[in-house]
Parts: C-alpha cells; sequence; structure tokens
C-alpha cells in the first residue's frame, strides 16, 4: 500500500522545460482516490477542448493554435526579451534546428518522498501528448494521460482490482494540461493572446538569473529563472489551480541528451515546505513513441523495467547518490533492460542517459 499524507507532484523535464504531476493518494480501501494538479510534470486553456468550452477562451486546440508557427520566433518581442529568449532556446535546447529533430522522450526514475520512494516510467511527444506510470508497492499502478484532447487517469492493483481509465477530473486536468507541451511555455511567446515578460534580474550566491512570467489567455501563470550563464532552467514557479498554493520547483544535476538540457534533480516545495525530490535515472529521446499510446484504450500498456524488478529503489538511489557527490566512475548502477512494449518502438535514432555513463553538458 502506499500512502502520500500530502500533496505529491513528480516533476519531469523535456529540455528544460517540466511536466508534472500532483498525486494526493487520499486513501485505498474498497476506493482509491487520487487528486491531481500541476505536469513528468503536466488546462492550458487551449489544449483541450472541453476544458477550452468551459473556459471561454478559444475554439482552437493547441495543435490548431502553433499550426504553421515557429517555435523560437520571437519577432515583435522586446529586444532584450528576445535576446534572452533566443539564448535559452539555444543553451537549453541547442537551437531551433536541434529542437526540430527530437520528436519524444521517455524518463524512468525514483520519486523520493520523506518516507518511501516510488519509481515512475513517463513519456513525451510533440506537440502535446504525455503519459506517466507510478508503479505502486502492491504491484499496481496509476497511470496519468493526455493526448491533446482528452486527460484520463486509472488505477491498477496487483491483486486483479482495477478501475477502467476515467476523465481527470477538471481543475486536476488544468493544471496537468499546461504542462503537457513539449518544450514548456518559452516555446511559442509570440502566440496570439499569451504574454512573455522579463520580471527582474536575481542573485544567487555567485550566479545571477533571469526571471521570466509566461501568462496563458486563460490567466495561468508560469514563472520560470534562468542563468545568465548558460541560459538553463534552475527554478520553476507555479499557482495550483486546485487550492491556489504556491509550487516551486528547483532543477539541478543538468545533463544534455540529444542536445538538450535534462536536469536529473529536481526539489518540490509548496508554499515553502518540502514535498519531495525527484531523481532520473533514465533518458531517452526519439525512440517510435506512436499518439495512440497516450489514448485511453492503451491503458493496458504498463511499461515495467526490469531495473526494479532485480534491485530495490534505496539501493538504487545510495548507489546514485553516491556516484554524483564522489564522482567516482567505478560506482555502477544495474544496466537498464526494459521489456519490450509494442513492437513499432526501435533505438532507430535512440539517443539515451543513464546513471551508469559518464556525461559532460
Amino acid at each position: 500500500m502506499i500512502t502520500l499524507k500530502k500533496k505529491e507532484k513528480i516533476t519531469l523535464l523535456a529540455g528544460s522545460s517540466s511536466f508534472t504531476w500532483n498525486s494526493a493518494l487520499l486513501g485505498r480501501g474498497g476506493s482509491f482516490s487520487v487528486a491531481l494538479s500541476g505536469v513528468l510534470f503536466l488546462a492550458l486553456i487551449v489544449f483541450s477542448p472541453q476544458s477550452i468550452s468551459a473556459q471561454g477562451e478559444t475554439a482552437l486546440s493547441y495543435r490548431e493554435w502553433i499550426e504553421g508557427k515557429f517555435p523560437t520566433a520571437t519577432t515583435g518581442l522586446n529586444p532584450e526579451l528576445a535576446r534572452i529568449l533566443a539564448n535559452y532556446y539555444q543553451g537549453s535546447f541547442g537551437g531551433f534546428k536541434n529542437y526540430q529533430e527530437v520528436e519524444s522522450i521517455r524518463f524512468e526514475g525514483v520519486l523520493r518522498l520523506p518516507e518511501q520512494s516510488v519509481h515512475f516510467i513517463a513519456f513525451k511527444k510533440k506537440p502535446d501528448y504525455c503519459k506517466v506510470v507510478i508503479s505502486l508497492p502492491d504491484d499496481g499502478h496509476y497511470v496519468m494521460a493526455y493526448d491533446g484532447k482528452d486527460a484520463w487517469q486509472l488505477v491498477t492493483s496487483g491483486t486483479g482490482d482495477s478501475s477502467e481509465p476515467v476523465e481527470m477530473p477538471p481543475a486536476e486536468a488544468l493544471d496537468f494540461i499546461r504542462d503537457s507541451s513539449f518544450g514548456g511555455r518559452l516555446m511559442y511567446p509570440t502566440l496570439p493572446g499569451k504574454k512573455v515578460r522579463l520580471l527582474k534580474l536575481e542573485e544567487g550566491g555567485d550566479a545571477r538569473y533571469y526571471n521570466l512570467e509566461v501568462t496563458m489567455p486563460n490567466g495561468q501563470q508560469i514563472e520560470y529563472l534562468i542563468d545568465l550563464a548558460e541560459f538553463k532552467e534552475r527554478r520553476q514557479v507555479v499557482t495550483s489551480s486546485i487550492n491556489g498554493d504556491r509550487e516551486v520547483t528547483i532543477y539541478s544535476d543538468i545533463r544534455k541528451i540529444s542536445g538538450m538540457a535534462v536536469p536529473f534533480m529536481s526539489i518540490l516545495t509548496v508554499n515553502g515546505e518540502f514535498v519531495h525530490e525527484t531523481r532520473i535515472l533514465r533518458a531517452e529521446t526519439n525512440l517510435g513513441v506512436m499518439p495512440w499510446m497516450f489514448e485511453r484504450p492503451s491503458a493496458d500498456y504498463i511499461p515495467r523495467s526490469k531495473l526494479f524488478m532485480k534491485n530495490s529503489l534505496e539501493s538504487l538511489l545510495r548507489l546514485s547518490e553516491e556516484r554524483r557527490a564522489t564522482s567516482d566512475a567505478s560506482i555502477e548502477l544495474p544496466s537498464f533492460i526494459p521489456e519490450i512494449a509494442f513492437p513499432d518502438l526501435n533505438s532507430e535514432g535512440m539517443d539515451s542517459i543513464s546513471e551508469n555513463t559518464i556525461s559532460t553538458p
């Protein structure tokens, strides 16, 4: 049984842009209640026709909204803001050409809570597909997904007592979809109804940062803290649509995968209180992920990792921390051997990075 005493949120990044899932597991017995908010991680008014209608904002889907537009175009913006964004696109995504070459990303890692740890696997695919699977201690799973129209969730049990996929509650879906776009909300800065502005310069230790604010047409706001040295995202701040909590995620251990900056460590605080640490142990791009994998009929697809079948979470975390703290290449994690999920998943064009490889940004 897994019991999270407070709202928990997984935060993953796809090239310096987070997608998150808050999962307050409110109880488990005859029923299993889950409240989501926040992306892994991931409603931006423009994403779901149902949400759009409820918000009264626009009839366009996100895909229609961005059609024919360049994700890194800054024409018409304040020159200083345009310069900052251009450097951010280069530093965090390797520039427009490199960003265009990456179609999807898969994460595998551990969510470390004050009293326990859980394993997760998550996927993102352009332009706004996302799916996350959290492994529960009873061999069950908690699944959250968005296919561009439908935000849904599913709970399975290792004993066979499983529910059917259901629609996410509106407030939870609002935040999940907000973070579903591949690349984050600093992409497509000139879309109609969207506002991006430079708030201020911040200092911390020997570093300096740009604080950028994105306001979506439905009023949702995201703050990004970008460092001046490498133009990578170091912090993100959002407000929960469920309860108005201020959620702050700090990113570290940033590495390059397929030319994109991916933080392998993040810490979430809510209203100043520590909630959890997320540790990514493996990230891969361009695995041949297909749109139908994010739809409700795909609920039977529960990806598993043999890594976590053979090794405890705590032992993996301990080895990972020892390696990171000492930079000792002799400390190796077991190899990742994922099970075959779909016949059309292949390694062509795949780039990966894991804790058992040495990598420099």
